[in-house]
């Protein structure tokens, strides 16, 4: 089989919380061969099928007579798609599909028969058929329909597959980036990552739903207001900016912001990268104290100086005095 390529848009899913769709390029190498398992107590018509589908040359086809056999094949070694027949002795095919699916065997299935009753193809939908595919009419038609629903099937299932992967290593590394990560929708906040939980010293009930100014030192309250208000309109702002943020149990955090616009859950929202500066804040202080106390100093020393002359003026004054007296 084929390795998929990356989808162009990526619906990043956060657990219980909702999607960030990432835009990337995409593009599915041609299949490869396909490993195809079909089950079809009709022998007659399994090897017809089997002749007609493998002429394409990218398709492999191994053949099973009823649904138990076709169970056992399953646990031997895996199958790019099932195709069943729905009507067959003991186990039909929605019954060999829910044993599969229940089992959490999720190659796509395809139902191939005859019986083309509303009902039939109702449950066969619902209980997680990818495709129905009715016998009957001109056999080139009808295997040329069922070498298209493999074909699609694959594809289906190779990008939600890739989609997974992807899924997968982006919640990852938000989930374990040393920087905050929160989204804001409406001014509210709908996800924050364990490391800006724990800039605020809180849990993900306590945050989110909640608005974010409610997080923010109250003298910096006005200037990320306004800023939030102006990257939704649009407005040219910073590229970062410094604010302090307030946890619940008042531990005050100095971070650099930087946030683009995104959508989630198909709707605008604001994804804020929160990087902790509180050393270098704490830094920075420490340099301006020592200044302070460095030109206080000075100032001091100045003073003493002056103080000095002109005490030393006076006395030569006094001095002079005497001696021309």
């Amino acid at each position: 089989m084929c390795t998929p390529g990356l989808p162009v848009q990526r619906q990043v899913l956060i657990p219980g919380k909702g999607t960030l769709l990432i835009h990337s390029p995409f593009r599915f190498p041609e299949l490869s061969m396909i490993d195809i398992l079909y089950v079809d107590d009709d022998l007659d018509f399994l090897e017809i099928t089997k002749r007609m589908v493998e002429k394409s040359g990218g398709i492999s086809i191994e053949t099973a007579s009823s649904a138990e056999n076709a169970l056992a094949m399953v646990e031997e070694r895996a199958y790019d798609v099932i195709v069943s027949d729905y009507q067959m002795p003991v186990m039909d095919g929605i019954e060999f599909l829910k044993m599969l699916r229940g089992s959490g065997n999720t190659t796509p299935f395809i139902i191939f028969t005859g019986r083309g009753r509303e009902e039939v193809v109702i449950e066969a939908y619902n209980s997680g058929a990818d495709f129905y595919v009715q016998k009957g009419g001109d056999l080139n038609a009808q295997f040329r329909e069922l070498e298209h629903k493999i074909v699609q099937a694959v594809r289906i299932h190779e990008a939600e597959f890739s989609l997974r992967e992807s899924e997968e290593r982006y919640r990852s590394v938000v989930e374990n980036a040393s920087e905050g990560i929160v989204v804001v929708q409406d001014g509210l906040l709908r996800y924050a990552n364990p490391r800006a939980l724990a800039m605020v010293q809180a849990t993900p009930e306590e945050v989110e739903g909640k608005h974010f100014s409610l997080f923010v030192h109250p003298d910096d309250r006005p200037l990320v207001t306004e800023r939030y208000h102006q990257r939704q309109g649009g407005g040219a702002i910073p590229q970062t900016y410094d604010f302090r943020i307030v946890g619940k149990e008042g531990l005050v955090t100095w971070v650099q912001v930087s946030a683009v616009l995104v959508p989630w859950n198909r709707r605008p929202a604001t994804l804020a990268l929160l990087v902790d500066i509180t050393e270098r804040k704490g830094r920075e202080n420490g340099v301006r104290q020592r200044n302070v106390a460095l030109e206080q100093t000075v100032e001091e020393q100045a003073a003493r100086l002056e103080a000095s002359e002109k005490e030393k003026k006076n006395l030569l004054d006094r001095i002079a005095g005497r001696d021309a007296g």
